[in-house]
């Protein structure tokens, strides 16, 4: 769920970093326009970081994909463009020899695609929890500034607005739901507690389930509880698919 205070490894990192969502689909095309937010960058000496940032990124998926392993499923899950991959990896040596300072505005933005694009939850264990510590620190001291040079693109998380990146599911909790949960994950976002397990006989077998109910408040009277696809007051017994 969202909180300023903690890191959603379901959003891109740059996301994070503003603590927004983007109103519309970021692109090269559309990031090199971004003159201000890339000078911005620059003059607070950010681009470094993000570029740093990127650069690892880039390296571990040229160890895993190569260079013409973007048809491969697990990459298009990225949320990467295949061209935006080819372009940036072509700036590697020359950042590794000259350093950030030496590319060009638009170089810079063919980088910055990058965290523009990829979440922690994407990347796995490779995406460190110091990482992440250091994304929220950059987020308190220069995140609103950032933010401010990308207004038109980008808008504020705030619980009870509307966010234009989320689905009525994700606005209605406030979170971003990631691409690994599963039902119980989703449950519990929406109030759902496990009370209890169960079998259920099917064709195949028998198979576990896991009894949940759910968290009306104290007020609410009798809990419901959903098993099986159905839900029913009072305290009788229901299943529901366990999450695999």
């Amino acid at each position: 769920f969202n909180n300023r205070a903690h890191y959603n490894p379901a959003l891109p990192v740059v996301e994070n970093l503003l603590y927004a969502t983007r109103s519309v689909p970021i692109t090269f095309e559309l990031l090199r326009e971004q003159t201000e937010f890339l000078q911005t960058l620059r003059r607070i000496g950010l681009d470094t970081d993000l570029v740093g940032l990127a650069q690892d990124v880039l390296e571990m998926l040229r160890q895993i994909f190569g260079m013409d392993g973007t048809v491969h499923p697990l990459f298009r899950k990225l949320g990467l463009e295949a061209s935006d991959y080819e372009a940036a990896l072509q700036l590697l040596q020359k950042v590794k020899s000259r350093g950030t300072e030496a590319l060009e505005p638009e170089e810079l933005a063919q980088m910055m695609i990058v965290p523009f694009s990829i979440s922690a939850e994407a990347l796995g264990p490779a995406f460190s929890s110091e990482i992440e510590d250091r994304i929220l620190t950059l987020r308190e001291s220069h995140g609103r500034e950032l933010l401010e040079t990308l207004d038109d693109l980008f808008v504020p998380l705030h619980k009870g607005h509307f966010a234009p990146g989320f689905t009525v599911l994700e606005n209605a909790i406030f979170g971003k739901i990631s691409d690994n949960a599963g039902a119980r994950a989703l449950y519990a976002g929406l109030g759902f507690r496990a009370v209890g397990r169960g079998a259920e006989r099917t064709a195949s077998g028998v198979r576990p389930t896991l009894l949940l109910r759910l968290n009306l408040g104290p007020s609410a009277g009798p809990a419901a509880e959903v098993g099986g696809g159905r839900a029913k007051d009072g305290d009788g017994a229901g299943e529901a698919d366990e999450a695999s």
